[in-house]
């Protein structure tokens, strides 16, 4: 099931630097509201992204479609204990 674009294809980036990985996810769909609110979505991701010392950016890609790029520092804070235990 499509539930956030309609996209035909969806790139996939990682990258690794000095003290950081990246993953960047690109697609060339169009951005519709999902059918329903069944997770947490993008504030869930830049939640657990904090945890860890990282970032995301999400929005509509220059080329057209819709980009997430997640940046994830390898030095940052070690995750609490609640975040490790859950799922």
């Amino acid at each position: 099931m499509v539930k956030h674009a309609d996209a035909s294809t969806a790139q996939v980036t990682v990258g690794y630097g000095p003290g950081e990985l990246t993953l960047t996810v690109t697609d060339d769909g169009s951005i519709r509201p999902a059918p329903s609110r069944t997770g947490r979505g993008l504030t869930g991701m830049q939640g657990r992204l904090a945890l860890y010392g990282g970032t995301l950016l999400a929005g509509p890609a220059a080329t057209g479609g819709f980009r997430v790029r997640a940046s994830i520092p390898l030095d940052g804070p070690q995750p609490t204990t609640a975040a490790r235990e859950r799922p």
